[in-house]
């Protein structure tokens, strides 16, 4: 995919690639249709008078923080390490690649046309590591993140994933890396999920897992040695893959697999339920939805 390439003065949606027009974007607050070939400068929507912005060249369907982490990920976009795993909280190449190789393994085959959202995209990185070079549109609350994304070629938003700017039924495949020890309500994150999700769609979410011996441990040393730099209201939600699968009751989503990575071991273990009898010596779990017909 061709980077996407701005003006200098008054960038126009008109330049993204092929990939951004083919999604029907919408309001998040109310969902009414946005044209996004429209946005030039500002513009509003016809339905609420919600703003959506250009800010450097990156669409902004946000006018306010949500919350200290948004500030946190500026800081991390902007600094020397802005561009690396370091500045989406992953510890090491090691642990980068285990991820990729497992949210690979789970998401299989991805059909040529098929729309694909990386819900929480970070700088790029890993949509560049797990995707190539296929389209996929990237959503993230740090716009700082999103021009590095950008930048590599993806079509990115800045946005809050619990509110997508986007109409409903939208995609074949949504992955979330990495995102939801920073989401209080999983569930209401998995129904904006499920909204913009194409019937017999996939959803892909990882989750450090809660009961990790390994997790635990180099959770008890950070409680000894914390890191200055980090929010002051600083906490990660960890869960199980049960409790993720449990966060879905009432929507129409089906738990389709699960797959553990016991990080630092390349061990892997994949299974149609969220019960492991050793999950605790697994460090993340990943966990797959799909999107039932209305009376699936």
């Amino acid at each position: 995919m061709a980077r996407v390439v701005f003006p200098a003065a008054r960038p126009s949606m008109n330049e993204f690639p092929g990939e951004a027009r083919k999604v029907r974007y919408a309001c998040p607050k109310c969902h009414a249709p946005i044209d996004v070939t429209e946005i030039v400068g500002d513009l509003k929507c016809k339905k609420c008078g919600f703003e959506v912005r250009l800010v450097g060249g990156v669409p902004s369907f946000t006018t306010s923080r949500v919350n200290e982490w948004q500030g946190f990920f500026e800081e991390n976009a902007a600094g020397p390490q802005g561009d690396t795993i370091a500045a989406v909280e992953c510890s090491t190449t090691l642990q980068h690649r285990y991820i990729v190789a497992a949210f690979r393994r789970i998401i299989g085959e991805i059909p040529e046309a098929a729309s694909v959202l990386d819900a929480g995209c970070g700088n790029g990185l890993l949509w560049r590591d797990l995707m190539g070079p296929r389209p996929a549109i990237g959503v993230d609350f740090s716009i700082g993140m999103c021009a590095l994304a950008q930048a590599k070629g993806m079509t990115a938003c800045h946005a809050d994933i619990a509110a997508l700017p986007f109409a409903d039924e939208q995609f074949d495949l949504i992955y979330c890396v990495g995102i939801v020890h920073y989401i209080v309500d999983l569930h209401a994150l998995l129904a904006e999920f499920a909204r913009v999700c194409r019937k017999a769609g996939r959803i892909v979410v990882s989750t450090v897992d809660r009961v990790s011996i390994v997790r635990r441990s180099l959770r008890a040393w950070r409680r000894l040695s914390p890191r200055e730099e980090m929010p002051l209201s600083y906490r990660y939600i960890f869960r199980t893959a049960s409790e993720v699968a449990a966060a879905a009751t009432g929507l129409p989503l089906v738990l389709g697999a699960v797959e553990w990575t016991h990080f630092p071991l390349p061990w892997t273990h994949c299974s149609n339920s969220a019960d492991y009898p050793l999950e605790p010596l697994a460090s993340d779990a990943i966990v797959e939805f799909v999107k039932a017909p209305p009376n699936g």
